[in-house]
């Protein structure tokens, strides 16, 4: 709901009923949301994740670290995880440009390549 409010906002009624890669750039191209809108980013990020997992073999866990415990994509059959949750916040907090197909397309490459470990 959070993202698709955005996206009516921004964008207009049709472009909320089927949000891809490009319209979540378009909201990142525009600044929105805002750098100090913490949770709408990472709404942005969950979507960004599921996504992901509908075009590749990414899937959503739960993942317990030394950071806390987060919803992450991780890669069928590796241990490469993809903290998508934050991915987009951190960098937009930090005054970063984002490019979404460039970081899906590194996030593949990286666990194609079988970056790290098998899961078992």
């Amino acid at each position: 709901m959070v993202v698709s409010d955005l996206v009516r906002a921004q964008l207009g009624d049709a472009a909320a009923s089927s949000i891809d890669l490009a319209v979540l750039q378009t909201l990142l191209d525009r600044k929105v949301p805002a750098p100090d809108e913490t949770y709408k980013l990472q709404c942005m990020g969950i979507v960004f994740g599921d996504l992901l997992c509908a075009r590749t073999r990414f899937e959503w866990r739960i993942v317990d670290d030394e950071y806390g415990r987060d919803p992450t994509l991780v890669y069928s059959g590796k241990a490469f995880q993809f903290n998508v949750l934050t991915a987009i916040s951190k960098r937009v907090e930090n005054g970063e440009d984002i490019d979404l197909v460039d970081m899906a397309d590194w996030a593949l490459e990286r666990a194609e390549a079988g970056a790290g470990a098998e899961v078992h």
